[in-house]
């Protein structure tokens, strides 16, 4: 009943449509009403007739144009045209404009930079943010707000240093860590977390220094610091190909939550930490666990290998000897050695990767490479070839390869 009552509104008059989508809205369900209903409604709407859109999505841009208990305001909220079924209150009838024209501006940006005026973006990116962040909004409001938000983030990224306090110059950190504050509640975390993510897709670096430190932090507590682990785990699943780059970034960021030297931080953070070292494992192919040893190893773009114990939360030993990325990693049944594939330089090499003694292991230099077997060049593979390669030890204690052209071969060690 509620879809065909809101594609019925917006069939009769533009002005009628953008206000039933608008209290419709800011009254239901987030999630179902702004995918399956508001944006589709909302389409049709504004492609049916550009005159009367325009004068209406006009009229919407002078509602945050001005204070709340001014006169055009005032009249605004009383005039029908604005009012189809009552917004109640001039708060409430700005948060209507700025969720329409924060939808407008997703779907037809040209057309949102036409009909309003140049400070418009401004004030809707700085009513968003006070509705997700600022004090008084309920759940509803909070998510809803996210969704807009994180719906056309690059468009409002730009105005995030106007919208946060006016003394922070690293405005996407201030964002985040809003983020991560509002996330906490339960209610809000779904949306939330869409909203996060976007920060990430738009900036990994600054979303893994902010979580960095928030799961380091003791001030909110062990569930705070938890949560934001989680988001790197999150993160990782949604955004694999924005978190490539900065492997062993993520990786020294989750291992500093194990460090012996913080025992309360290392508890608290061990289920979250295990949660993201197995989502890394399970997305990457240059990432290899080693279960007895504890031995993690993470294979970099310029052609390194830095091996971690997590007993010790360090870098157990730097391999250098490939010429380009490594694109995949596979540890031996135990441990001892260590298989490694760069697509760049059509290589496998197999390390040494048990104990070199004393002097070795204090030093944490590189480890011996034992053999390289040289690849004839693959065929040209896609840029999300990286996904489908594998390196696995086979019971023959062969190397089995999978390239990045789907070419299956079996090394023999020697």
């Amino acid at each position: 009943r509620t879809e065909s009552r809101l594609v019925l509104d917006c069939g009769v008059a533009p002005q009628v449509g953008l206000t039933f989508i608008a209290r419709v809205l800011l009254h239901c369900d987030v999630l179902v009403v702004l995918k399956q209903f508001a944006l589709p409604a909302l389409t049709s709407l504004l492609h049916a007739s550009s005159a009367p859109v325009e004068t209406v999505l006009a009229a919407w841009a002078l509602v945050l144009q001005h204070s709340e208990d001014s006169e055009m305001v005032q009249t605004l909220v009383r005039s029908t045209e604005l009012r189809h079924g009552t917004f109640g209150s001039a708060a409430t009838l700005r948060d209507a404009a700025s969720v329409l024209l924060g939808l407008v501006a997703h779907l037809e940006p040209e057309l949102f930079e036409r009909c309003c005026p140049p400070k418009t973006g401004l004030l809707v990116a700085e009513a968003l943010c006070y509705r997700m962040f600022g004090p008084g909004s309920g759940p509803q409001l909070q998510s809803l707000a996210c969704e807009v938000f994180a719906i056309s983030f690059p468009v409002w990224r730009r105005h995030l240093k106007a919208a946060g306090p006016a003394n922070r110059d690293e405005s996407l950190e201030w964002f985040a860590l809003q983020a991560l504050n509002l996330y906490q509640e339960p209610r809000v975390a779904t949306s939330c977390l869409n909203l996060i993510m976007q920060v990430g897709a738009e900036d990994a670096n600054t979303l893994l220094r902010v979580m960095g430190k928030a799961a380091r932090s003791r001030e909110r507590g062990p569930a705070y610091a938890s949560s934001a682990l989680l988001v790197l785990v999150a993160f990782i699943h949604n955004f694999a190909a924005r978190v490539l780059p900065f492997l062993p970034k993520f990786t020294e960021v989750v291992l500093r939550c194990l460090e012996p030297s913080d025992p309360v931080l290392r508890r608290q953070s061990l289920l979250a930490v295990t949660s993201a070292l197995h989502q890394l494992v399970q997305t990457f192919p240059m990432v290899a666990f080693h279960q007895p040893s504890q031995k993690f190893a993470v294979g970099t773009s310029d052609g390194l290998v830095v091996v971690y114990d997590l007993r010790t939360a360090t870098k157990w030993r730097i391999l250098e000897g490939h010429k380009g990325a490594i694109a995949a990693l596979t540890f031996s049944k135990d441990g001892s050695q260590l298989g490694s594939y760069s697509a760049q330089d059509n290589s496998v090499r197999l390390w040494q990767c048990g104990s070199t003694g004393f002097l070795g292991g204090l030093l944490g230099t590189s480890s011996r490479c034992l053999q390289r077997h040289g690849l004839p060049p693959p065929a040209a593979a896609g840029s999300d070839a990286w996904r489908t390669v594998s390196l696995a030890w086979t019971e023959r204690g062969f190397l089995r390869l999978v390239r990045d052209n789907s070419e299956v071969l079996e090394i023999r060690p020697q």
